[in-house]
């Protein structure tokens, strides 16, 4: 696993019961996911994930997940924390949203496949919208386009 940023639970987080901790990776839908610490030991943490299941994630390499895990980054790279849980999550939240793109920097481009139809992704006005967007733009193809087109 590659872990850029090794945030240990602190010991505040765990005794006033607050904060979200990383499931996984063996979260039977999800492989990671993100868990609300409910009770813990000394050694065990007991957290709940978004559909109220229960899990125990020993304490010694708990770690905690940053707000902007949570909400789905265009830029994987503004992601408080950079690592396997927070990526696999990030893309996640973000195909639920319809957002499939997201990107690593502005080079690099994630896509999902939706396995369906999503209104207003392609077409000649998004097209413009992102052509006008400039460097401002959301991930999307269409901004890689216009960026190898300009350079």
């Amino acid at each position: 696993f590659f872990f850029v940023c090794d945030d240990i639970v602190p010991q505040a987080a765990v005794m006033e019961l607050q904060g979200k901790v990383w499931i996984g990776p063996d979260h039977p839908t999800h492989s990671w996911a993100v868990g609300t610490i409910v009770s813990h030991t000394d050694t065990v943490l007991k957290v709940k994930d978004d559909a109220g299941a229960e899990f125990e994630v020993a304490r010694s390499g708990a770690q905690m997940v940053h707000a902007s895990c949570e909400e789905g980054v265009g830029d994987l790279l503004t992601l408080g924390d950079f690592n396997e849980a927070a990526l696999l999550h990030n893309i996640r939240v973000r195909y639920f949203k319809d957002e499939i793109y997201c990107g690593i920097g502005s080079p690099i481009l994630i896509s999902v496949n939706p396995y369906a139809v999503i209104d207003g992704l392609y077409g000649p006005e998004t097209e413009k919208k992102f052509a006008d967007a400039g460097e401002d733009a959301p991930p999307h193809i269409y901004t890689i386009a216009q960026a190898s087109y300009a350079h």
